[in-house]
C-alpha cells in the first residue's frame, strides 16, 4: 500500500462571507491606491515644469497701405519676451511683449521735395498655443490671440525744420505657427512665424499695417 506524501495534499481554504468581503474591500482599496499613485505621477510629470519664459529675436517685415494711395514697406530686427503656462503637453496660455522694430520710406510728391516717413510698431500679446508632439524632442505648434498694438509715425520734409508726428493704438488678432526642439528637461529652441494686421488712424488718414515676423526663440521651463 502506497502512502502519499502528506505535504502533497492541500486542503481547500474555507472562508466565511465576512472574510471574503474583507478581501474584496482590500483588493478594491489596493486598485484605487494604485490608480491614485499612477495618476499623481502622471500629473507630476505634466506639472513638473508648467511655467516657461522665452526670449525672441528675429526679423519683422512691414507693409503699410496708406489711405491716400501710397504704399510703404521695410524690414527691421525684432525683439521680444514671453511667459507661458502649460495646462498640459497640448495647450498653453501665453503673454508677451514684442518690439517689432521701425523702418522708413521716402516719396517725392513734387520735384525737389522729399518726404520721409518713419513707422515704429510694438505689441503686447495674450493668446493660446496648441502643440502637436511629433517625437519626444520635436513638436509643431500654432498660436493665436489678441494683440494690443501701438504705432508711431514721424514725417519729415526736406527743407523744413518742423516734423509731423502722430500715433495710434488698438487691439486686433494675431496668429502664427512654429516648431520646438527640446534641449533636455528645461531648455528648448523654437522657430516661429507670426502675422499681425491692423488699421491705424493717423492725422492724414488711415494706415492698413501688416507685420510678418520670423523669429528664433530660446525658452526655459520651470
Amino acid at each position: 500500500m502506497k502512502v502519499k506524501n502528506i505535504a502533497s495534499f492541500r486542503l481547500p481554504i474555507q472562508r466565511t462571507k465576512t472574510e471574503k468581503k474583507e478581501l474584496h474591500m482590500i483588493s478594491k482599496a489596493s486598485q484605487t491606491l494604485a490608480c491614485v499613485v499612477l495618476g499623481s505621477c502622471a500629473t507630476t510629470v505634466l506639472a513638473d515644469a508648467p511655467f516657461s519664459v522665452d526670449f525672441l529675436a528675429g526679423q519683422a517685415s512691414h507693409e503699410s497701405d496708406v489711405s491716400s494711395g501710397r504704399e510703404l514697406s521695410g524690414d527691421d530686427k525684432s525683439l521680444g519676451i514671453r511667459a507661458s503656462y502649460a495646462f498640459n503637453q497640448y495647450a498653453a496660455l501665453e503673454m508677451g511683449y514684442e518690439d517689432l522694430g521701425d523702418y522708413e520710406d521716402s516719396f517725392e510728391p513734387n520735384s525737389g521735395t522729399i518726404v520721409t516717413e518713419q513707422i515704429e510698431v510694438a505689441a503686447f500679446k495674450v493668446g493660446l498655443k496648441a502643440t502637436v508632439p511629433v517625437t519626444e524632442l520635436f513638436m509643431l505648434n500654432a498660436r493665436a490671440g489678441a494683440a494690443r498694438w501701438a504705432l508711431e509715425l514721424e514725417e519729415t520734409v526736406t527743407g523744413r525744420a518742423e516734423m509731423f508726428s502722430d500715433d495710434d493704438h488698438g487691439i486686433d488678432l494675431y496668429y502664427g505657427v512654429g516648431a520646438d526642439l527640446n534641449l533636455g528637461k528645461n531648455w528648448r529652441v523654437s522657430l516661429e512665424y507670426s502675422v499681425l494686421n491692423f488699421d491705424a488712424e493717423i492725422g492724414f488718414g488711415k494706415i492698413d499695417q501688416t507685420v510678418e515676423n520670423a523669429s528664433l526663440a530660446l525658452g526655459y521651463r520651470f
